[in-house]
């Protein structure tokens, strides 16, 4: 499997989130819509997988590498906006701003306790 094959259903999931984005929808339904679209794109990635294989290591590690990340970093960011906004409080604005306020902190936290896994990963 060659990755031009890859690249093209990566940038049609591209094209359409895109186009999900701008549509004017509730943001949780926006959010479900682009979870959905980014588990269609791994299934057909996995099912070419199986169906076409690898021709050697280097295609194999270039996928995985590459190619599998875009689309999971997608389906990952998707996920914690989903999370973030369905739990967030209809209450006041300061509510609101607090919370936003935490989640912020909580995420920053994280990424500054994984930054030697990112650069190791890189």
């Amino acid at each position: 499997m060659k990755s031009p094959a890859y690249n093209a259903t990566i940038r049609k999931l591209e094209n359409e989130l895109s186009q999900l984005e701008i549509q004017p929808h509730c943001f949780i339904e926006t959010t479900e819509k682009a979870i959905g679209l980014c588990n269609k794109v791994i299934l057909k990635l996995r099912e070419m997988v199986f169906k076409n294989g690898f021709l050697n290591d280097a295609e194999e590690i270039y996928f995985f590498k590459h190619i599998k990340p875009k689309v999971f970093s997608k389906l990952i960011y998707y996920t914690e906006v989903f999370n973030i906004e369905s739990h967030r409080p209809e209450s006041e604005d300061a509510d609101q701003i607090g919370y936003l306020k935490y989640m912020l902190q909580k995420h920053t936290k994280e990424i500054e306790e994984d930054k030697a896994f990112y650069q190791y990963y890189k």
